[in-house]
């Protein structure tokens, strides 16, 4: 038990190591990311913020509010969809499959998606104390956008993503409906998957979030 009690420093010493090297590694990660243009953070089980990029801390407060019990995004559609997948863990005690959420532009901020990626398997070596890694993807607007991009981005299936093409375009729903040998009703319906899943209410609110093109999609081009 001596040898033990002499022993216990040492070992809270290479424990503390241990911990801080796992640290720089988890601040490396997400730096990197910022050299590509990508604000993101490690984020705790219950949403708090563990590490983040100089690029994610730049939109602390317009964009997110890091709050001493976790983080929430300004956009109240997009906290309610990323505080039902923090209680889904809390509840179940496990990490759920990645997911995506928007955050609709404003006067003064461009749109945003937001891919939230479990840390899991060999990935909690870096992101020790880390459930997940939040990755924001600004979004810039063009005149066109492709229905897999669509569909990439926001998990919409390539019906959906046709359809939302179609409102981007400033087709009615009778013209849509028309264009792809459908009923009126069954475009209304997936519809309004597309609001569902975008969180929007309105085409107005639509055609803000999705008329737009990534720089991941630019990454492709070049």
């Amino acid at each position: 038990m001596a040898r033990l009690t002499a022993l216990r420093p040492h070992i809270a010493r290479a424990a503390f190591i241990s911990a801080r090297l796992r640290l720089e590694q988890a601040r490396g990660a997400v730096e990197a990311l910022a050299r590509i243009g990508l604000p993101s953070a490690a984020l705790s089980g219950p949403g708090r913020i563990a590490i983040a990029n100089s690029l994610f801390d730049a939109l602390v407060p317009k964009i997110v509010v890091d709050s001493p019990s976790r983080m929430q995004f300004v956009d109240r559609d997009s906290d309610k969809l990323f505080l039902a997948q923090i209680r889904q863990t809390l509840e179940t005690g496990r990490t759920r499959l990645g997911k995506t959420i928007p955050i609709k532009a404003s006067e003064l901020q461009p749109a945003f998606v937001v891919h939230i990626l479990p840390v899991a398997g060999a990935s909690h070596d870096i992101f020790s104390g880390t459930e997940w890694l939040l990755i924001l993807i600004p979004v810039e607007r063009t005149a066109t956008v492709s229905p897999d991009l669509l569909g990439g981005l926001f998990d919409l299936s390539t019906a959906e993503a046709k359809v939302a093409n179609g409102i981007l375009s400033g087709r009615s729903l009778d013209e849509i409906a028309a264009s792809f040998g459908l009923s009126k009703e069954t475009t209304r319906t997936q519809l309004k998957s597309v609001f569902a899943k975008t969180a929007t209410k309105r085409h107005v609110e639509l055609v803000s979030l999705l008329s737009a093109s990534t720089i991941l999609s630019k990454s492709r081009d070049n």
